[in-house]
This record gives C-alpha cells, sequence and structure tokens, in this order.
C-alpha cells in the first residue's frame, strides 16, 4: 500500500457492468486515474482489456456479511472526503446502485445497497476533488466535459444526491407498497422559456431525480403552457387505433380516431378550428411526411409524438415552431398525481384503464345501440381530461364540441352544443354526450335532445335523478349511469 500511497485512483461500483464497457474504456484512455473496484468488478475490467486494482487489496480490506459490506471502511471514506495532497485519493467513483429484488411480494433487505448510496453522498459532500457517475448521461456528461469545470462538478454532484433521494423513495416504497411516492425534495431538472406569462420563470422539477421523460427534436424552447398542453395532448390518447388530439389551455379542441394517423390529424382540428388554432397537437403513432403535409397549413405551437420520421425532424430543425416532441402517452400512466398547495403538496390517485367503465347501468326506456355504446365509451374516457364542468359531444370517431371550465352544467353542454352546431351540423346519427358530473335538473337533457343527441353519459347522483330520467324518456334519449364522478380541476 506504502507504494501506491500517492496515486489518484477513480473508484467503480457497478451493478449493470456492461452498459458500463464504453465509460470505463473512456476513463482509462485519460491517463489521469489508477481503477480501483470491489473483486468482482475489477476482474471485469480487466476482461475488457483494462488495468484495475481491487479495494481489498489497497485497503487491506475483506467482505463481511456474505458481500453486504464491502466499502464501509474508514481508509476508504478518509480519501474520498479528503482534500487533494493527503495521502491516496479516490477523484471519481461511478456507482449504479443495485436495484431492489423484490420476492413473494417481500423486498430482499440483504440486497439494498448501503455502500453505493454512502460513497455518492461522501463524492458529492466533496465535489471539488472527487467526480461522482451514476448513470449513462453523467458518465457522457464527465467525458465530454474533461477536464470539468466548477458548474460541471456542480452538476455531477446535484445529480449524486438525486439519485440517492431516487434510491431512497424506491425502498420506502418497497417497504409500504400501498402508500404514495412522496417528493420528499424535488430536483430542478431544466428551466423553460418562461411561465404561464412571459414576466414569469419556469422549470422542470422532478419528485425523485428522474430525467425529462420527452425529448425536444425541433423548435425553439419549450413553455410552462406548452409543457401543460403537451401533458393534456397526450394523456387524452389511446392506443388502439390511431388517434390524435388538438388541445388549446390544456382542454381538447379536437379528438379524433381513424384508420389513418393523418385522417385523424385532419378530423382532430376540424373539431373546432376556431379553437384550434395556436394549438398542440398529440398522436399515439409516428409522425411521418404523410401527417407534415395535413398540419402545414395549420398554426400549431408543438407536436408531441412517440416518434418522428427523419425527413419530418430535417424539415423542421430550424424552424422555431411547431417544435417536436418526442414521448408516449404510457409516460403519465403513473396511477398518481401531485399538484402544490402553498408549501405543500396535494396528493391523489389517478383512475386507471377499464376501471371508469365499471358499473355502467342504463336507467331510461331506451337502451344505447351498439355504435352509441362505443361513443359513449370514448367520450367518458375523454370527458375526465376536460375542465370541470365539462361536456363534450361527439361520436365514437371525433369530438363534435366541448364545453370546459363552467360554473354551470348546463352552460357546458350549451357550449359543446353550440360547437356541435356551429361546425358540424351534418352529424345526424349516433351523437352521444358525456358530462363529467351529475345533472342536476333536467335542463342538460333538453339542450342536448334539441340538438339531435341520441345517448347520455353521466354519473347520476343528483336528487332529481327522477326527472332527469323522465326527460330522457320524453326525448326518447339513451341514458346512462356510471356511478363514478370525473371532474378535473
Amino acid at each position: 500500500m506504502d507504494a501506491m500511497i500517492k496515486k489518484d485512483y477513480f473508484l467503480l461500483s457497478l451493478y449493470d457492468k456492461e452498459s458500463y464497457v464504453d465509460f470505463v474504456k473512456e476513463l482509462n484512455k485519460l491517463g489521469e486515474f489508477n481503477l480501483l473496484a470491489t473483486a468482482g468488478t475489477a476482474a471485469w475490467c480487466r476482461k475488457q482489456g483494462v488495468e484495475c486494482e481491487t479495494i481489498e487489496d489497497v485497503f487491506e480490506l475483506s467482505p463481511r456479511l456474505q458481500g453486504q459490506v464491502k466499502t464501509l471502511h474508514p481508509d476508504l471514506y478518509t480519501a474520498l472526503l479528503a482534500d487533494s495532497g493527503e495521502g491516496l485519493n479516490i477523484k471519481g467513483v461511478a456507482v449504479d446502485l443495485t436495484p431492489f429484488h423484490v420476492e413473494n411480494g417481500e423486498i430482499n433487505l440483504k440486497k439494498v445497497d448501503i455502500g453505493g448510496v454512502s460513497m455518492l453522498r461522501a463524492a458529492a459532500k466533496n465535489y471539488h476533488q472527487v467526480l461522482p457517475v451514476v448513470d449513462q448521461s453523467t458518465a457522457e456528461l464527465l467525458i465530454e466535459n474533461y477536464p470539468p469545470t466548477e458548474q460541471i462538478r456542480r452538476r455531477l454532484a446535484r445529480k449524486a444526491i438525486e439519485r440517492c433521494l431516487s434510491y431512497d423513495a424506491e425502498f420506502a416504497g418497497c417497504l409500504d407498497p400501498g402508500a404514495p411516492e412522496f417528493p420528499s425534495s424535488p430536483c430542478r431538472l431544466s428551466s423553460l422559456r418562461y411561465g404561464e406569462n412571459p414576466h414569469q420563470e419556469a422549470a422542470f422539477y422532478s419528485k425523485f431525480g428522474t430525467e425529462l421523460p420527452f425529448k425536444q427534436l425541433a423548435g425553439e424552447a419549450l413553455s410552462y403552457t406548452n409543457c401543460l398542453d403537451l401533458r393534456a395532448a397526450l394523456r387524452i390518447l389511446g392506443d388502439q387505433r390511431p388517434e390524435a388530439s388538438m388541445i388549446k389551455h390544456t382542454n381538447p379542441t379536437g379528438w379524433s380516431a381513424a384508420e389513418r394517423l393523418e385522417t385523424a390529424i385532419k378530423s382532430a382540428w376540424s373539431g373546432d378550428p376556431k379553437s384550434a388554432y395556436g394549438g398542440v397537437l398529440g398522436v399515439n403513432r409516428t409522425f411521418t411526411t404523410e401527417c407534415l403535409e395535413q398540419v402545414e397549413e395549420y398554426f400549431i405551437e408543438a407536436i408531441a409524438a412517440p416518434d418522428f420520421e427523419n425527413e419530418v425532424v430535417e424539415a423542421l430543425t430550424n424552424q422555431p415552431r411547431p417544435r417536436l416532441i418526442e414521448a408516449s402517452p404510457v409516460i403519465f400512466e403513473t396511477g398518481e398525481e401531485f399538484k402544490s398547495f402553498a408549501d405543500l403538496y396535494l396528493y391523489q390517485s389517478v383512475e386507471a384503464g377499464d376501471d371508469i367503465y365499471k358499473g355502467w347501468r342504463t336507467v331510461s326506456e331506451s337502451k344505447p345501440t351498439e355504435e352509441e355504446e362505443l361513443g359513449l365509451q370514448q367520450m367518458w374516457r375523454l370527458v375526465r381530461f376536460v375542465t370541470s364542468n365539462a361536456a363534450v359531444v361527439g361520436t365514437r370517431d371525433m369530438v363534435l364540441g366541448v364545453g370546459a371550465g363552467q360554473q354551470s352544467r348546463v352552460d357546458a353542454v350549451e357550449i359543446a352544443v353550440q360547437k356541435l352546431r356551429e361546425h358540424h351540423s351534418h352529424f345526424k346519427e349516433s351523437l352521444v354526450l358525456a358530462s363529467d358530473g351529475f345533472f342536476p335538473f333536467p335542463d342538460n337533457v333538453e339542450v342536448a335532445a334539441q340538438a339531435g343527441v341520441d345517448a347520455i353519459v353521466v354519473p347520476g347522483g343528483s336528487i332529481r335523478d327522477d326527472e332527469v330520467i323522465a326527460a330522457a324518456n320524453q326525448n326518447e334519449i339513451s341514458l346512462v349511469f356510471t356511478d363514478m364522478r370525473l371532474f378535473s380541476h
């Protein structure tokens, strides 16, 4: 050990070693460090043609508790926390934390990584001297920016602490699976162009230090409102058929499903073309050049899609808009939702999948046809993403009118019907309407009947349900109660 006391080391503690082959080789090429690892990782490094010493030899350690204790040693942490030049120095750590092993519903506590988290915290504390790496993105950041500036060092240290927070949160979730994952300290990921208005600052924060769940491929920087609309555009999409949604101020101006995506896009825009101007488009299939030709005449702030053809990206690379956002609707299938409340967080669970269709019952004399039933299911799925009080009228393939954010239920229905008459008066068959809350009075049914609506789906639960049902029977409208409210605020 005396002969090596003045060496600078980069310590490796890697669970998924194969993911770090390129990093280890690039790190070795720098020629700045001697690599150091536990016996298993050191042997793997040598197989890659990279020399690596073992902590067992350098610090004269031996693993304890069947390998649970490998790196928890005063000499090792002295090397991590010491100022440069004070004996043996560890100048960097790459830690790929051991994932949690859940067997028969129980976490294997012996597999929980203690040493890795401790080394990351020590490295972050001494970031002026030690470079922490926690994943592929930080590995690339270090190699591409070596030697690192103060800013890069701080960023790596922040990522290390965020990874520790994420690991701790996942650990807590394994111990008590029924409790929501709660952000103990949200982490700032990136700045946004501005907030809801240009004078307001805005940024992306992560619950537990995760990366942004999307990639921007083209266009100017996103604003706060762009992000809210992108979220709305993606959440509303299903996966059974090609679908497109047009969003303005978090509410749909149109939605459509069709055999071809470009057809769905055209129908989504025509849902309410006046309101769609300057909105955000979301689709659930690859955005092709044919899709681009369809939207060239539209003014759209951003387009969200699972992926884009290269020709589309190339065509819009130097354009400020539409922004191209590569993201999948599945990123919002988390089953939970948090909102800020002063310096607190509000949490609520989010209903999933087919749960919203359970308990449906037809309460009118008229029963919905098969086509109307499919339309009711679609409009019910969509109305939960419209700001309350909300009403949506349409068919199984297309939204024809939306009434959003009204204090009065009947006002929401009247606005949805007004949009229907203004843009789609030629639709006469299988028209359905969904309301996110019960009808407090039968006037809602009367308004829908005058517009030619054939079937309605609502939660039910009003003290005047009998009057509402009677109005439906009088107008020969099929009325379905769901016994589930879908308010959205």
